[in-house]
């Protein structure tokens, strides 16, 4: 646990525990009069001194003596609320004397599944992955940063060259040079809705992304399908991965959301997005809500992590839904500051597809060209598939495919 970042209240707040504490509370979300206990925490219980767990420092420091190895020191008081909702809770710990057990204390967080570093005892498969040798400590460290944050920054060296080349081409597109490529408008989930353009000049001056652009140059391909990334992202999925989707962006604006709520795969969850930023900027910045990958669910209509699936399903309210999407997301996040990610040429970011993030618009006279890119592991298998024939093919030994091109053989 050394190398972790501080806690907060939000950090050690137990859902299970704070309904023990206050059964009231439970009975309110039975009858569905809250949607859950972490929504009364942050809207009454902090402001009413409320407890956010119920861990019992005395029993939970005499009942399990792992926790000294786990800190490196011997623990104190202040140890035990930290311990137990980062490892204890996953290992089935209990957090007092009087608790019931979890049945499956390291289950997935949520029933749309996930990776297993969303596993509830990520950190100690991290550590033991590691002290069996099947892990560098570099790559334990950033694994760690993602299943606790949701998103990490590559550090191995990039080709500027490839940089330069990628960022170039991002630009041709916007100007008609290739004729093949179609652009889809507005925010991502918007965009899902609408049916994708051919080129035209005042694309330009909107907020616009050109679709899968991998398919049609050589070089954005090695930078998307560069060993640095296919490496980690291989670590992660415990597969080889698969590259499904890309968008090029010249000037990016969007309102906070998550990249699982339009972009539909046959495991939702088993999916990770890639931001390639190809030019220093200080407009346009990207901003991510860390942790908020495990922060619930937000369903359509219900019952479909997916907007695409809610379509899919015939689901009624998929409309009423749209107009208070940004509403709910936000209530996530209510009381977090996001971060905001500098941007400097050849940074790539790897966000989990249940992170809270958004993109600052730049100034009309300012440009902020990014690509990103979506994959999965490779026995899983994006949802365009089921309604288009869409070929894979081979980069360097690695799987990529298109929904926007499913008959376009990839172009140099």
């Amino acid at each position: 646990m050394t190398d972790l970042p501080p806690f907060d209240d939000a950090d050690l707040f137990d859902e299970a525990g704070y309904l023990r504490l206050y059964p009231g509370i439970a009975q309110f979300v039975m009858q569905r009069r809250i949607a859950n206990a972490w929504a009364h925490y942050t809207s009454h219980g902090r402001e009413e001194g409320r407890r956010a767990n119920d861990v019992d420092p005395d029993f939970y420091l005499a009942a399990y003596s792992e926790i000294e190895r786990d800190l490196g020191h011997p623990p104190t008081e202040a140890d035990a609320a930290p311990h137990y909702v980062t490892l204890g809770r996953a290992r089935g710990y209990l957090p007092n004397a009087r608790a019931a057990r979890m049945a499956n204390g390291a289950a997935l967080a949520s029933p749309f599944g996930g990776l297993w570093t969303d596993q509830a005892n990520a950190l100690d498969l991290i550590q033991a992955r590691l002290e069996l040798g099947r892990l560098r400590r570099r790559d334990a460290a950033m694994l760690r940063r993602f299943a606790l944050e949701g998103i990490v920054q590559l550090n191995r060296p990039n080709d500027e060259e490839r940089i330069r080349d990628a960022a170039m081409t991002v630009s041709q597109a916007f100007t008609g040079m290739f004729p093949d490529l179609l652009f889809a408008v507005g925010a991502s989930v918007e965009a899902s809705l609408t049916e994708p353009l051919p080129w035209r000049p005042e694309l330009t001056e909107q907020n616009t992304a050109v679709l899968d652009p991998h398919m049609v140059s050589r070089k954005i391909r090695g930078l998307l399908l560069d060993p640095a990334v296919t490496d980690f992202l291989s670590l992660l999925f415990d597969a080889p991965p698969k590259l499904t989707a890309s968008r090029g962006f010249p000037r990016q604006a969007a309102a906070p959301e998550r990249d699982v709520a339009w972009l539909a795969h046959s495991l939702p969850l088993q999916c990770v997005a890639v931001t390639f930023d190809l030019e220093d900027s200080d407009e346009g910045l990207a901003c991510v809500w860390p942790g908020s990958h495990r922060l619930p669910d937000l369903p359509w209509c219900g019952q479909h992590v997916t907007l695409a699936e809610a379509k899919r399903s015939g689901a009624m309210g998929v409309g009423q839904e749209m107009t208070r999407r940004q509403e709910r997301v936000r209530a996530l996040v209510q009381d977090q500051e996001p971060r905001r990610l500098n941007a400097f040429s050849g940074t790539r970011m790897i966000r989990h597809v249940n992170l809270i993030h958004s993109v600052d618009a730049p100034s009309a006279s300012q440009q902020r060209r990014t690509l990103t890119a979506w994959y999965c592991p490779s026995y899983v298998t994006p949802c365009y598939t089921e309604t288009k024939a869409a070929r894979v093919h081979r980069h360097d030994g690695h799987a990529f495919c298109s929904g926007a091109y499913p008959d376009l053989d990839p172009l140099d």
